[in-house]
């Protein structure tokens, strides 16, 4: 799923609401060029079978992120387009 930032931002996200009556919901945090799949590797399938909720996203910029309304399906974010031009000095 995407959340949509902008017209031109969205971060990926997997998110599974407890299967347990006042089960709590696990949040991961990826390391700075990890992903989502680290985590449903084995970690969030592990709780989500104990009846836990799982949130996981990828950060800005990461596989899967960058796909808001005027992005195409596949686009990449690109750095020097994407940010406004300063000037120095």
């Amino acid at each position: 799923m995407h959340l949509t930032l902008s017209h031109r931002d969205a971060l990926y996200y997997l998110h599974h609401a407890p299967a347990r009556d006042g089960a709590p919901t696990f949040v991961f945090v990826n390391a700075l060029t990890g992903s989502t799949e680290a985590w449903e590797a084995a970690v969030a399938p592990a709780l989500r079978e104990a009846g836990f909720g799982t949130l996981s996203w990828n950060f800005r910029g990461a596989r899967g992120a960058g796909r808001g309304k005027g992005r195409g399906a596949g686009a990449a974010q690109h750095p020097a387009r994407d940010r406004p031009a300063h000037r120095l000095g």
